[in-house]
């Protein structure tokens, strides 16, 4: 890995001078006021990167439980789109997921909110209402998923 050189202004302890010291992170150097001709010493901190490898990990890690959400939706429409309680169980059964791994059960009532907006702008730009219930039947299920796991989430603390 290269590492970039620092450049610190560093104050003389004796005279106040300030000196320019160029340096790479890590390294200590010998510095010698050009004024009162005092020598110190000087460490420059070392600089943590974070590869970019482990920062997209970190970010796609973070994305699951939105991902979960919307596969779930496509799922529920593309799959099951006339069977209501295979829709039902899909919905219930993304419960344990956002319990068991912790994950923020705001973010169903989030999307149970944006697929309720959706379909407002539906229903006043394109006039379908076959779409505008379905739409209106995913957001209650997901509602209702939200509201369980905020509840479990209660009880658990």
């Amino acid at each position: 890995m290269i590492k970039k050189k620092i450049t610190k202004k560093i104050a003389c302890p004796k005279c106040g001078k300030i000196v320019d010291c160029k340096g790479l992170p890590g390294e200590k150097k010998i510095i010698i006021c050009p004024e009162c001709h005092t020598k110190g010493f000087f460490s420059f901190p070392e600089v943590k990167t974070e590869k970019i490898e482990e920062k997209v990990k970190r970010l796609a890690i973070l994305q699951i439980p939105y991902i979960i959400v919307v596969i779930l939706i496509l799922v529920a429409h593309f799959i099951f789109y006339n069977n209501d309680m295979a829709i039902f169980l899909s919905f219930m059964l993304i419960i344990p997921f956002f319990v068991f791994l912790e994950f923020d059960s705001r973010i169903l009532i989030g999307y149970a909110v944006l697929m309720l907006a959706l379909s407002i702008i539906i229903l006043g730009f394109i006039d379908n209402e076959i779409y505008v219930n379905q739409l209106s039947t995913y957001a209650y299920w997901l509602l209702v998923a939200g509201f369980i796991c905020i509840t479990i989430d209660y009880f658990r603390k």
